[in-house]
């Protein structure tokens, strides 16, 4: 569930696109909107930001701030920074954002890995994604709109937080609009999961390069912006559904619960409302029709990320030129060379060097391509059995073995989260702090992202400090002498 924040105050923009004059938030509230209800999730969004008790049920929050640098009483500012404090995730946006908090208070800012690095006056007309980033590929136009040019930040990143977009201030010069970064952990004393993205760009000014394209463009960055905060879905085809499926369970174990499954093939409208997708073709190898093939494509052009395994699916496609032979070499790097290769297991190599396990299957492919990912052992040793793959804002990954016949439970697991992570798609949404500590408290334990644990003595209001904690409510902590609120939960 998210808290979509309007502090814009009513401001508006020309959609030079469209020759109408819109909301600053409403393109965002429409992609979120979208892309929620695709995702089955809940937006709520309010001009007032709510009291921190009923702000700390969402999941995340995205607040826009408009052009004009509209200032945030110290009160919504203290309920931002518990909330980011909680391990929640968070999205705001504003073109003086960074600067305004620079000086009203630093800590929002030093808690996305950025700094402030002055202003820039001048119109600029493109954004472009950065390879570092879940951004990779995408290049967007910008309403010419003058009230969008007035100051707009300068973004500094640090570690761990990175580019996501950038714009030219000269032929060869770029600067950071937008930065953030992510954070996974579990372990037995909490689970803590977030993103956190500051922007001095507005989305709702974000339009496609091709005319018309612009509301696609837009969710489907939106999709992604939201696949990496964890609230992404995934759509598992199970052409292979007589086989045993080993990947549903294994996207419970790396803790990506979000998945629909269906065993015929999807459309593309049906399939363009996924993050990403598990096309599951077996150790027989079903083969894609030509309508497969089609929608895949469309996917893949709209963005999408997508894994392809199993056995005599490149054979299929090389020998027959069932739906389209460049399907395979466009689409997803892949040169298929010969069927059957005889091997006894799978090695990693390239971004996955380090997996290796045991394989059962019968036929899988022997391929090429330029950015080899596994190898086969055994007769055909070292020769390629998986290819990943970029292609414009895409990512995709060929195996032409089946995933399911990989034996060890460890090594194949391992290989679905580390595409997932190559994917930038998080863990399932976000989650906060959670103690699962038993008895009674003196203090609240809290582990930042950067691994250091604090003790925070409590306080209840009037300042008492409190020798126990027997169930969850509102209590305080003290910061440079004054007590600061913090929500404690059992």
């Amino acid at each position: 569930m998210i808290f979509l924040w309007d502090n814009d105050r009513g401001e508006t923009v020309l959609d030079d696109e469209l020759q109408i004059v819109v909301g600053l938030e409403e393109y965002l509230l429409q992609s979120l909107s979208y892309n929620l209800n695709n995702f089955n999730d809940t937006l709520i969004s309010d001009a007032i930001l709510p009291p921190l008790e009923q702000l700390l049920q969402y999941d995340a929050l995205f607040v826009v701030n408009g052009t004009n640098g509209t200032p945030m009483d110290s009160g919504d500012l203290v309920k931002i920074d518990s909330f980011i404090c909680s391990g929640k995730s968070i999205y705001i946006e504003g073109e003086n954002i960074a600067e305004f908090l620079s000086w009203a208070y630093p800590q929002i800012l030093d808690s996305f890995h950025v700094e402030f690095d002055g202003n820039t006056y001048l119109p600029f007309q493109s954004i472009i994604g950065t390879d570092s980033s879940f951004a990779s590929g995408e290049n967007f136009l910008y309403f010419q709109d003058p009230s969008l040019f007035s100051s707009c930040d300068i973004l500094q990143p640090f570690p761990p937080s990175v580019s996501i977009l950038v714009s030219p201030i000269s032929t060869k010069a770029y600067v950071c609009r937008t930065a953030g970064y992510s954070y996974t952990a579990e372990k037995k004393s909490k689970s803590i999961n977030f993103a956190r993205i500051i922007s001095t760009i507005n989305f709702t000014a974000l339009k496609s390069l091709e005319q018309g394209g612009s509301i696609d463009t837009r969710n489907e960055f939106m999709k992604k912006i939201l696949s990496y905060m964890g609230f992404g879905r995934t759509l598992v085809v199970d052409y292979a559904d007589t086989e045993e499926n080993k990947i549903l369970g294994d996207l419970e174990a790396i803790g990506r619960k979000k998945y629909d499954v269906i065993n015929y093939s999807p459309e593309y409208e049906i399939m363009k409302k996924y993050s990403s997708i598990i096309w599951r073709g077996g150790k027989n190898g079903i083969p894609l029709s030509d309508n497969d093939t089609i929608n895949i494509k469309k996917y893949i052009n709209y963005g999408g990320r997508i894994l392809l395994t199993g056995e005599n699916i490149a054979e299929n496609l090389g020998i027959t030129g069932q739906g389209d032979v460049s399907f395979l070499t466009d689409y997803f790097g892949v040169d298929y060379i010969a069927p059957s290769v005889s091997t006894d297991s799978i090695e990693g190599a390239g971004t996955y060097t380090g997996f290796l396990s045991p394989y059962q299957g019968l036929n899988p492919d022997w391929l090429q391509g330029a950015n080899i990912c596994f190898i086969y052992t055994g007769t055909k040793a070292g020769e390629c059995a998986g290819v990943s793959n970029n292609i414009g804002r895409s990512k995709t990954l060929f195996l032409g073995f089946s995933y399911d016949e990989l034996k060890d439970n460890n090594q194949r697991r391992g290989i679905l989260n580390e595409t997932y992570e190559i994917w930038n798609v998080s863990v399932d949404a976000p989650t906060g702090i959670k103690e699962r500590e038993e008895g009674k408290k003196k203090f609240l334990i809290i582990t930042r992202e950067d691994e250091l644990r604090s003790f925070l003595p409590l306080f209840d209001l009037s300042g008492r400090k409190i020798e126990n904690i027997e169930r969850g409510g509102i209590y305080f902590y003290r910061k440079e002498g004054d007590l600061k609120i913090i929500i404690f939960i059992k």
